[in-house]
This record gives C-alpha cells, sequence and structure tokens, in this order.
C-alpha cells in the first residue's frame, strides 16, 4: 500500500511540475498580449492626440485664409471704384514678359467710357484670369 502511494505521489509530482510549466507558458502569453495591448493603445492615443493638432492647425489655416481673402477682396472692390487706380493697375506692370498680358485687359478697359465702364473685379472675371 505504501508503495502504491508513493507511485501516484510521484506520477501527481510529476502532472504538477508538467501544469506548471504549462502555467508559466499561458502566463508568458498573457503577458505578452497584455504589453502588445498596452503599446497599441499608446500608438492609438499618440495618434489620435496628433489629428486633433493637425485638426486644429487646418482650421486656424482655414480661417486665416478666408479673413485674407475677405480683405483682398475688400481692397479690390474698394480700389476698383477708383478709374485711376483701376488704370495704374492694369498698366503698371513693368516687366517685359507682361506685356501683351496687359494689353488683354487693357483694351477692353479702354473701349468703356464713363458710368458704363465696369469695375476690375467684372473685367477681370469676363478675360478669364487675373492679371499676374
Amino acid at each position: 500500500m505504501l508503495m502504491t502511494l508513493y507511485t501516484e505521489m510521484s506520477a501527481v509530482s510529476v502532472e504538477l511540475q508538467s501544469m506548471s510549466v504549462e502555467r508559466d507558458h499561458w502566463r508568458s502569453l498573457y503577458d505578452c498580449a497584455t504589453a502588445e495591448l498596452n503599446a497599441s493603445r499608446k500608438a492609438q492615443f499618440e495618434e489620435a492626440s496628433r489629428v486633433n493638432e493637425l485638426s486644429a492647425q487646418l482650421t486656424q489655416q482655414t480661417e486665416y485664409c478666408a479673413n485674407m481673402g475677405a480683405a483682398c477682396a475688400t481692397l479690390l472692390w474698394r480700389v476698383s471704384r477708383n478709374d485711376d487706380a483701376v488704370q495704374s493697375l492694369l498698366t503698371g506692370v513693368s516687366n517685359s514678359n507682361s506685356n501683351s498680358k496687359n494689353q488683354i485687359f487693357i483694351a477692353p478697359y479702354a473701349s468703356y467710357r464713363g458710368a458704363e465702364r465696369p469695375s476690375l473685379t467684372a473685367l477681370l472675371y469676363t478675360q478669364g484670369a487675373p492679371p499676374h
């Protein structure tokens, strides 16, 4: 009977050791998966922060461009009300490459007289492109 207990104890000891190895294996897999999950969460948080930062920058740039566009349009509108300023804008470019471009805008403008003369913006849009 003592021998039977001794063999059972040996078998239980071997099984205990086998289960201990298996537990260590599962523990290491769990630790690895946990570390991977934490790294993934950290990377996801960093990417979300970067997206928020870029979104804020884009919003600022959009507001800036809209304000600059509004300011330029206001200035162009105010200048287009003065015939001398329009004539200066159309003929003021002294670059030799742009003389032919200037003529495209000057000729139609010069043909108008008095009250029927269009504003600079109207003239530019009917000619198809703004001057360079």
